[in-house]
């Protein structure tokens, strides 16, 4: 089929490109005069890392996560972490009003919503009005800046109430790289996740919907065996 051939010449292309490429830049992020690189081997890395993490924490093929925030190299590497692992991202329009995302977030019920450090505030009303995730990653984060660490301790604050956890993505990935490497796809697409709680489920139709009404057709892009394994 055109799909499939598409999917592998997509994935093996990444791979391929990665691993022939990993002391080269893969991505630069420039703010007035200061630059962040990254390397392939590093994206690499970080990709693989936060995935596995992700997959600890009940975070499997066909779930959903929610993004919320601008185009960054955090953005970049979480957004690929999930295709890594198969899971569906949900990107949030930062322009929008809580309102108008939350009946995104009832449809597409995200296992985790993935939030900029920019749009933490509203992340959270997010999530106190409307569905409530098992997780809230917060990427963009530098703990070195006062304003940083004030909104995460009053995002913090504000859902202690809740059972929603809350990491770091630079927490995520500490702890990812702490983990044995993750083990391939098996043939249909579906990692193993041995920590998965009894008898869940993923809710494999709102994923399906979501994935037509992104052209997607029935399978994810990273249904191919191995693929960054």
């Amino acid at each position: 089929m055109v799909t499939t051939q598409i999917e592998q010449s997509f994935c093996q292309k990444v791979v391929d490109t990665a691993g022939n490429r990993r002391d080269k830049v893969a991505m630069v992020l420039i703010d007035g005069k200061e630059s962040d690189q990254v390397t392939f081997g590093s994206m690499l890395s970080q990709i693989r890392s936060i995935a596995y993490r992700l997959t600890l924490e009940h975070v499997s093929f066909g779930d959903r996560v929610a993004i919320l925030g601008f185009t960054s190299i955090d953005y970049t590497t979480v957004d690929m972490a999930l295709l890594r692992l198969g899971a569906v991202s949900v990107p949030l329009q930062t322009s929008a009003p809580v309102a108008q995302l939350r009946p995104i977030a009832a449809e597409t019920e995200p296992v985790v919503i993935a939030s900029s450090i920019d749009f933490l505030d509203d992340a959270v009303e997010l999530m106190l009005t409307g569905h409530l995730p098992e997780r809230l990653v917060v990427f963009d984060y530098h703990a070195e800046v006062d304003d940083h660490r004030e909104a995460l301790a009053a995002a913090i604050d504000r859902l202690a109430e809740t059972p929603i956890v809350v990491e770091t993505l630079a927490d995520a990935l500490v702890r990812g790289n702490t983990l044995p490497t993750p083990p391939a796809f098996d043939g249909i697409g579906m990692m193993p996740n041995p920590n998965r709680r009894k008898n869940q489920r993923p809710n494999r139709s709102a994923s399906r919907r979501y994935l037509r009404s992104r052209n997607y057709g029935k399978r994810s892009l990273l249904t191919r065996r191995g693929w960054w394994s």
